[in-house]
């Protein structure tokens, strides 16, 4: 399961075992939020935005993609399923017509 894993890649990045506690530190003695996060992640704010949406979008395409696997799946099982009905409904129709002809018999 390569998605579940890769979570771990954000919280590595940003503070790693301690997660955004660095960040809270700083915060108080900070003029802003901008200002601790240089102090903390040595990033600006627009750069930390951007490196968490694209770790976020990272994380999210295996989720997506596993996504339309299942739908994938999903769609040929139903077809299967469909195909499956149609040849018992013929089959069944087949049999009444057997069946008939051997009671006249």
């Amino acid at each position: 399961m390569r998605w579940q894993r890769r979570p771990l890649l954000l919280l590595q990045r940003w503070g790693g075992e301690r997660g955004l506690a660095p960040l809270i530190a700083n915060l108080p003695h900070a003029e802003s939020f901008d200002a601790a996060l240089r102090a903390t992640y040595h990033v600006t704010e627009g750069d930390f935005e951007l490196r968490w949406q694209r770790d976020v979008h990272r994380v999210t395409a295996g989720c997506r993609g596993s996504a339309a696997m299942g739908f994938f799946w999903l769609a040929i099982g139903a077809v299967l399923v469909a195909l499956l009905r149609l040849r018992r409904r013929r089959d069944q129709a087949k049999r009444q017509m057997l069946d008939e002809l051997e009671i006249d018999e």
